[in-house]
């Protein structure tokens, strides 16, 4: 094992906390791709029938979407190991649910927001409907900023007590 390579019992506190929080993002990114790849048909059927988005996007947003989902979760378990990363992924998956947000309420501006949001894939047993999905996106985006904000607080710490060290006299 590298010594780079951090086990449980070698991680400080705030690492654990770090990695408790970034695991369930990066489950449920990685679980929403999965299944936007595996019912591909469905959901790229889904988003012709979007009155917001442009026939020529749904090519590249049906393949890209889950690609994206990917890379952002890797990235965060990446990031677990390479400290360097876990901002990127953060900053990416704060992003990726702004631009999920943004299109939530945009479809709510619309009459066809009485269809019911199926893309989290559980269609059968959770069915969403556009209003409830934009607060659950609304919740895992004020996660997300709890999350940063622990990643950059233990930074911000360790910049305080560096200012605050003196300097060695000569």
């Amino acid at each position: 094992m590298e010594k780079n390579s951090p086990t449980i019992q070698h991680m400080a506190a705030h690492e654990v906390i770090q990695m408790l929080l970034i695991l369930p993002m990066s489950i449920l990114f990685s679980a929403v791709a999965v299944n936007k790849l595996w019912n591909h048909a469905t959901f790229k059927e889904g988003l012709l029938h979007s009155p917001i988005l442009p026939d020529w996007s749904v090519p590249f947003l049906s393949v890209g979407v889950p690609i994206v989902l990917l890379i952002v979760s890797g990235t965060l378990i990446i990031g677990i190991w390479y400290r360097e990363w876990m901002a990127t992924g953060l900053w990416a998956y704060l992003l990726v649910m702004i631009a999920f947000t943004v299109y939530i309420r945009l479809m709510l501006s619309l009459p066809v927001s009485q269809l019911p949001c199926t893309c989290l894939g559980i269609y059968d047993r959770w069915m969403l409907s556009w209003q409830q999905h934009l607060w659950l996106n609304v919740t895992i985006l004020v996660y997300t900023a709890i999350t940063l904000l622990t990643f950059y607080a233990q930074r911000i710490k360790y910049l305080l007590q560096q200012m605050e060290r003196k300097p060695a006299a000569p």
